[in-house]
């Protein structure tokens, strides 16, 4: 496998595949890692390779929720609880 033949398989990862960025990276660094350190060959420098797109970190505050968000009553709290627990309600 040579620069065309990896920066097709990234590729095929990234837009087939629909994988995320990072398991593109893990791809690459795998691929490196093996010519380098196990094959001990050079590889010439890979450029033009198709990213996948960054995924969406659940902690990102960039966009709006996609649901509305709301707060829970004591009242409701209190009512999953008993259900939950199956706990007799009191008062």
């Amino acid at each position: 496998m040579r620069e065309t033949e990896i920066r097709q398989f990234l590729a095929h990862l990234a837009v087939s595949l629909q994988v995320s960025a990072s398991t593109q990276t893990v791809a690459l660094s795998a691929i490196l890692f093996l010519y380098r350190d196990v094959l001990k060959q050079n590889l010439p420098y890979i450029d033009h390779i198709e990213r996948a797109k960054p995924s969406e970190s659940f902690l990102s505050f960039s966009r709006a929720p996609k649901c509305k968000q709301s707060l829970l009553t004591c009242l409701v709290l209190r009512r999953l609880l008993q259900a939950f627990y199956m706990v007799p309600a009191c008062a």
